[in-house]
């Protein structure tokens, strides 16, 4: 497992989130000590804190972990959360929309 991966994820999601490392730290009760560490790759969480970070920032334990998780991934996936199915499919086909305008355009 790439730890500093994990930690990177765990600092976008939070600072997508407009949430400091206190806040977070005081949410999933840990220190902000081990925060730090964690987002620097220093430490490894326990499956309960990751439970813990994953629910405070509105996203799963699989992007956090995910290695090839990007800032953008973690921003959609925070928008849509708590959002119903019709609300996602509706979001979804204005994505497929835009694509498919964005691919007639020449940007160049």
């Amino acid at each position: 497992m790439e730890y500093d991966k994990l930690g990177k994820n765990i600092r976008n999601a939070r600072k997508f989130k407009n949430m400091t490392q206190e806040k977070l730290a005081e949410k999933v009760d840990i220190s902000e000590v081990f925060l730090s560490q964690l987002e620097n790759g220093k430490n490894k969480p326990s499956l309960n804190t990751m439970h813990k970070i994953s629910t405070a920032l509105g996203v799963s334990i699989d992007s956090l972990l995910h290695n090839d998780t990007d800032e953008i991934a973690l921003q959609i996936e925070t928008l849509l959360k708590g959002r119903t199915e019709p609300e996602k499919r509706f979001v979804l086909r204005a994505v497929v929309f835009l694509l498919d305008e964005l691919s007639s355009l020449d940007l160049t």
